[in-house]
């Protein structure tokens, strides 16, 4: 899959995206085009198996394609119910499970095991990576 900027369309792979964060002209890489999914698409059990399943298509053509289902298993390493809500009709994943108690260790967990993954494959020295994730706030003291 292909990534455009918001912007001015410049087109990348997702290793650069991933690595840059933000298009040189500042704006967000977003797909060049979305998936469609239908239920059925859906077959794995744990919630790192189905978001292989999800992930799969914007990971297509990458060179961290065959490390997603590594990525996943690492970021997603803790619990995250799903809660039933009303009568099996409604139901939310509790997201707040992880280290930080914030919804946002998902997301910043799949990014760093990305990031992790990245690095050799555009860095020839072995330097160490450092991520360092911050909360805008708005969510609590996370």
């Amino acid at each position: 899959m292909r990534y455009l900027s918001t912007r001015n369309r410049e087109e990348v792979g997702l290793l650069h995206a991933v690595m840059h964060g933000l298009a040189a002209d500042g704006g967000l890489f977003v797909p060049k085009e979305l998936p469609r999914f239908k239920p059925d698409d859906f077959r794995g059990e744990t919630l790192a198996e189905i978001a292989v399943e999800l992930l799969t298509p914007f990971f297509e053509g990458s060179e961290l394609r065959s490390d997603l289902p590594a990525i996943c298993n690492d970021a997603l390493d803790f619990p995250v119910p799903l809660r039933t809500l009303v009568a099996n009709e409604l139901s939310v994943l509790e997201l707040f499970h992880g280290p930080t108690a914030a919804f946002k260790d998902v997301g910043a967990r799949f990014l760093a095991a990305t990031m992790e993954r990245a690095l050799p494959l555009i860095a020839s020295d072995e330097r160490p990576l450092t991520i360092l994730v911050a909360t805008s706030g708005d969510t609590g003291g996370a």
